[in-house]
């Protein structure tokens, strides 16, 4: 390798220790995204399979509906794991986001005995 490469390695290298120290993390696979440089912590979810952020841990199912642009009368469901069967989100409930990535689905409301 020529000489003059190997220096921009090891500047490029020492930029991004001396980036690490001063946001005390360390950044041992490359640089950070641009949340985690202000210490930031994402959370990541999916609303009908669409992929969405947020900056706090806990997220209400009225904040999901605004979130996706789900109506109002919609039901919101949590997906769960294996057999569980799916939990019903009310709009004032909150979700904890740490953990596994959680997955939301909108149902619309029943129409049953709709005969015309």
């Amino acid at each position: 390798m020529p000489p003059e490469v190997a220096e921009a390695f090891r500047a490029v290298a020492h930029f991004v220790y001396n980036l690490g120290r001063q946001t005390n993390r360390n950044f041992p696979r490359g640089l950070p995204v641009a949340n985690e440089q202000h210490n930031e912590k994402v959370y990541h979810f999916y609303i009908d399979a669409k992929r969405y952020e947020a900056g706090q841990q806990s997220i209400t199912g009225a904040d999901i509906k605004r979130r996706a642009q789900i109506p109002a009368d919609y039901q919101v469901f949590l997906e769960e794991e294996g057999d569980k069967p799916d939990l019903a989100i009310s709009d004032a409930q909150g979700v904890d986001l740490e953990g596994r990535v959680k997955h939301f689905y909108a149902v619309p409301p029943a129409t049953f005995g709709c005969g015309q």
